[in-house]
Parts: structure tokens; sequence; C-alpha cells
């Protein structure tokens, strides 16, 4: 990725201005094999000032190899373009923590493994290196991009969520950005993958999650029982609810169920939609809910275009009330989306 922002710098002299730039990325995930797929065309006058690897021009993609995983650089000539074919293939399982370029900078593509067979692609593209020397020239810019584009298309069993147009089925999603824009401000795409589940795996998990529930209440109930000091040997407990028997003090006070009340972000009593009424009915989620609605404040303070976080924020609701029917796919939803906007 540092080559290739190394060659995009060369886009501010004024003898390119007909260079031209593409960057398109696909991912397809079939059972449990991923298929990456990078396409970089590049103005040869462009390509001609970069510096040139052993290999050739698209050399430098193949450095990053992975056990498991078959990485494949193709280079070609046509139209006035130096034309870079980078494919990946292997089990997802290969790809976790996968990626090209450095974290939280700008990197083509970034593979991280969650729970529950979900994987999280995150794309990020960004040029403000070169903002300086780029100050005042947007007319040229736009003139020397127009009709360049980064785009993004992912193809997996059940796509959760994402920043890009995701299609009605679930199943699939698109991201496209100028790259006159990506030139100017930062750009990231993401996109949370669910890959084919085997029944055995279901009933691993189901297990799994009934040992979980069941470790989480023992550590619960030591947790309480370690905190809660011992009363004086001569003075009964108070009791929470029904008072001891005079003739029983040895008798334990019953245990009482939590009531504590809980709620989301929103008012319940105007719930519409099954999600809705689901996230009122139960407390984990309401407390996700009500999580997402503060990291969603304290991003609001720090964002610089307030209206383009708005419309992210709009578009996970709509992906989120079009995807999730169920407490474990709005469960996954929320901590991914906190993450986000936390990070």
């Amino acid at each position: 990725m540092k080559q290739f922002i190394k060659w995009t710098a060369f886009l501010v002299l004024p003898i390119f201005l007909v260079a031209c730039i593409d960057l398109d990325q696909k991912i397809t995930l079939i059972k449990d094999q991923l298929n990456y797929r990078a396409e970089l065309r590049v103005d040869a006058k462009v390509a001609a000032f970069a510096d040139k690897k052993q290999g050739g021009f698209c050399g430098d993609f193949g450095s990053q190899q992975k056990e498991g995983v078959v990485v494949d650089v193709q280079e070609s000539a046509s139209g006035g373009n130096i034309i870079c074919v980078i494919t990946a293939q292997g089990p997802i399982d290969k790809f976790k923590n996968f990626s090209t370029g450095e974290k939280n900078k700008s990197e083509m593509v970034r593979i991280t493994e969650l729970d529950g067979g979900r994987y999280r692609i995150d794309s990020v593209i960004d040029f403000q290196g070169n903002s300086k020397e780029t100050m005042g020239m947007d007319g040229m810019l736009d003139a020397m991009l127009a009709g360049r584009n980064i785009s993004w298309s992912v193809a997996a069993p059940k796509v959760l969520e994402s920043n890009g147009k995701m299609a009605d089925d679930g199943k699939s999603v698109t991201w496209t950005v100028p790259m006159s824009v990506a030139f100017k401000n930062p750009q990231k795409f993401y996109a949370v993958i669910q890959k084919d589940v085997s029944w055995v795996d279901s009933v691993i998990g189901f297990f799994k999650k009934i040992m979980d529930a069941i470790w989480g209440l023992f550590k619960k109930d030591a947790v309480s029982a370690a905190s809660t000091p011992a009363a004086p040997a001569a003075t009964p407990a108070e009791p929470r609810s029904v008072p001891a028997k005079a003739d029983a003090p040895s008798t334990p006070a019953p245990v009482v169920a939590d009531n504590n009340p809980f709620a989301p972000s929103f008012d319940c009593t105007k719930a519409s939609t099954g999600q809705e009424r689901l996230i009122c009915s139960d407390r984990e989620l309401s407390k996700l809910d009500v999580d997402m609605a503060s990291a969603y404040a304290g991003a609001r303070q720090k964002a610089a275009d307030v209206n383009a976080l708005k419309a992210e924020q709009r578009l996970w609701l709509r992906n989120s009330q079009k995807t999730c029917s169920d407490k474990d796919c709005l469960v996954a939803a929320y901590q991914s989306r906190i993450a986000e906007l936390n990070n």
C-alpha cells in the first residue's frame, strides 16, 4: 500500500493532467473458502515515475504471503494503463489478521476474525500526506481523476452489517467512491460477514453458549457472596423482602429475583417493530442500545463532519433492521458498531 500511495503522489505534477488510477476490490466467500481479488489500473506515465521492484511494476504486492493462503500477482498493459491483478485464495480461517498496508493508516484490505464464524473486512484509503502539496489544486485534481473510482464488492452467505449498499437478500454489499473524493478526504469501508456453519458447529456453539451462561451465573453468585459482609452473630440479617422466622434464625434468607428496571435509549411505549420490541424485552440488548447511544454521542463531539456521521448511523440502522431478526445477530451488530464509533 505504501507503494500505491507513492505512485499516487505523482498526481500533483501538472504534466499528468490526464493521469488515471482505479482500484477495484472483491471478496467472495463460498462455504469456508475465501477469494480476494484486487485490480489496480495506473496510467503508464504515472507508473514510469514509480520505483520498480524485482518482478516488475506490480511485484511489490506479492510480498504479502501467509501460510495456507495462495497469493498471486499478475501485471499487464492495456489502453495506456499498467494493470496489476492481485489474488489471494484459501480457507477463511487462514485469512485472520490478513492485511495489506499499515493498520489504522492506508491499507487496501484487513480481515479480522471475530467470534461465532464472523469476520470483519476493513479498507482504509488515506492520502492526507499529500494535502499540503495539493492545496488549492482541487480543480486540477478533479480533472485528472474524473471518472476514476475506488470500489468494493463483498459476497458471502450472510452480510451482517456494512457502511456500503447492501442487497435485499443480505448476501452481498457494494461500495464506490470517486477517486477525487478519496484523494481529498480519508475513506473507510467495512463489512461484517458470516460464514456457513455446519450443524456440528451449530450444536457445539449451542452448548458453548449454555456453558458460558452457567459459568457467568456461577461467577456472579461467587462475586456477590464474596462481597457481602457477614452479619454479626447476635444480630439477625435484615431481610430484603420476607422477614426471617423467629424460631428458625439459621434458615437462609430467600433468594430475591433481580428486578432492577432496564430500558434502551428510545421510548419502549412507542416501539413499532418486532426488533424494537425484542430490544425492549431484553436486558443485554437494552444495555447495548444505551452503550451505542453513548458511543454515538461521543463520536459526534469528535466528528469533523457531523452530517456524514449521521448518515452513516442511519444506514447502519436500516441495515440492521433489514438483516437482524434475532438476539444473536443484534448483539453482534451492536458490538461491531460500538467498536466502530469508539475508533
